[in-house]
């Protein structure tokens, strides 16, 4: 078990060098570009085609070791030795500089927009008050989403204005306050886990993963919170059995990310599933009413109107991204994306009240309404979404610890091969496709599928 985390630590420590060495040059993160995947001498070819071989290699040791690790998470003297171990390994991470988003640029701009100019970034996008104020280095570095206003909920907006007031203006303390506020929301989910499995495994699956490691401590995404909340919801729910806390936590979860709505009636069946029906309806009615009135009232706080919350809810799903919608939109047009995707949404509203009428008919024990969360979201991941991206897949770790082992083994799947595209795109940005180099992430790609499909098909390295 040593040996793995030292060879974890390594990784990290050769992913987090180029970081190092960046930071070590340049002194400051200003001016920065996340997307040049912050390779020593970006104008050199030479160091760039080694950066992306350097990914290449972290990427695949990280998953490799990550296997064996689960394989040996019984090894773990207990919780807390697990815990640390958890904590030491992040560390490690949190020092790499983003690579391959800039969102937690836009997130530390946004959140300048209100601490230090007092403007509703509901309203107001980082690229207007950045005009008015040319020389903030916030606004300025906050990348590619900066002409854009925000679409996450009323909660993030305060938790950026809170942490935009602890930077005192400085980009470089921002970035790694919301570098140390993932790192400290992720041991907290993994103790979350923890104690609503009571098993070091999913802990390991969870808290050592490479997608949520380079996600949200290298790349800094904000999906962790929403996770987060939606775990806290499930310990009240199961471990406490209080509704009001666990819709407490899920209305928070919302006002991160709006998705978690869809689960507000979910908790509630389950809550009163020994009641008969037509009190399971009385109930559902109840508590859905104040919970809405709830958050309408917290988002009419930064909304002039109804009408404009909906406005930004939609204006998310209008960007086309990594998903089939993209494929679809590039060969056969936009009127036959348009189209597909109506009868994808038609569909999953259809197996959403399927579900829902399920529950509300049936007695469902809480493994069986953790399995209907985890279909509900992988149709959405994958039929819905139009601006899909890697992180997306990490909503599947909130009800993973208790679904088939095969469904686990196959998000553990998606992440490897959602990360492992970023080779090809480190390969693509080092111009190394000029010097036909690019065959070298293709036969990488091609060994790490065939050592992982092996050890996915004859190593019991996952039981439940």
């Amino acid at each position: 078990m040593k040996k793995l985390i030292i060879v974890v630590v390594l990784l990290g420590i050769l992913l987090g060098f180029p970081s190092i060495i960046y930071l070590f040059q340049n002194k400051t993160i200003d001016g920065y570009n996340g997307q040049n995947y912050y390779f020593i001498g970006n104008d050199n070819i030479v160091f760039t085609i080694l950066g992306a071989i350097v990914l290449a290699i972290v990427l695949i040791g990280s998953f490799i070791v990550y296997l064996k690790l689960i394989k040996n998470s019984d090894k773990f003297l207990n919780v807390k030795s697990l815990l640390f171990t958890v904590f030491l390994v992040s560390l490690i991470f949190l020092i790499c500089l983003p690579n391959t988003s800039t969102d937690v640029f836009y997130y530390m701009g946004t959140g300048r927009v209100l601490s230090e100019y007092n403007q509703n970034p509901y309203y107001h996008t980082v690229k207007e008050v950045l005009e008015t104020n040319p020389n903030d280095t916030i606004l300025k570095n906050s990348g590619i989403w900066s002409d854009s206003v925000v679409v996450y909920g009323p909660l993030w907006v305060v938790i950026t204005f809170l942490l935009n007031k602890l930077s005192f203006g400085s980009i470089n303390i921002l970035l790694y306050l919301f570098k140390f506020s993932n790192l400290f929301i992720h041991l907290l989910n993994c103790l979350i886990i923890y104690k609503l499995t009571k098993k070091k495994k999913f802990v390991v699956i969870y808290g050592f993963n490479p997608l949520i490691l380079l996600e949200f401590l290298v790349n800094v995404h904000n999906d962790i919170y929403m996770i987060f909340f939606v775990l806290l919801a499930l310990y009240f729910l199961k471990n406490k059995n209080n509704l009001i806390l666990s819709l407490i936590m899920l209305m928070c979860s919302v006002l991160i990310k709006h998705l978690t709505i869809l689960l507000v009636p979910i908790f509630i069946l389950y809550k009163f599933q020994n009641q008969k029906w037509f009190k399971r309806i009385y109930f559902l009615v109840l508590y859905g009413i104040a919970v809405f009135f709830i958050l309408l009232g917290i988002y009419l706080l930064f909304f002039k109107n109804v009408f404009c919350i909906f406005d930004i809810l939609l204006n998310q799903q209008e960007k086309l991204k990594d998903s089939v919608y993209l494929l679809i939109d590039s060969f056969f047009g936009i009127d036959a994306s348009r189209i597909i995707y109506s009868i994808a949404i038609v569909a999953w509203v259809y197996l959403y009240i399927h579900i829902f009428t399920k529950l509300l008919l049936l007695k469902n024990t809480f493994r069986d309404t953790m399995k209907s969360i985890y279909i509900l979201y992988l149709t959405f991941i994958f039929g819905i979404l139009t601006n899909l991206t890697s992180w997306y897949l990490a909503w599947l770790f909130i009800p993973f610890a208790y679904i088939k082992a095969n469904d686990i083994k196959n998000i553990l799947w998606l992440g490897f091969f959602y990360e492992l595209t970023y080779i090809y795109f480190a390969f693509w940005h080092s111009d190394s496709y000029i010097l036909g180099i690019i065959v070298i992430p293709t036969i990488i790609l091609g060994m790490s599928i065939v050592h992982f499909v092996n050890f996915y098909r004859k190593k019991k390295f996952l039981t439940v």
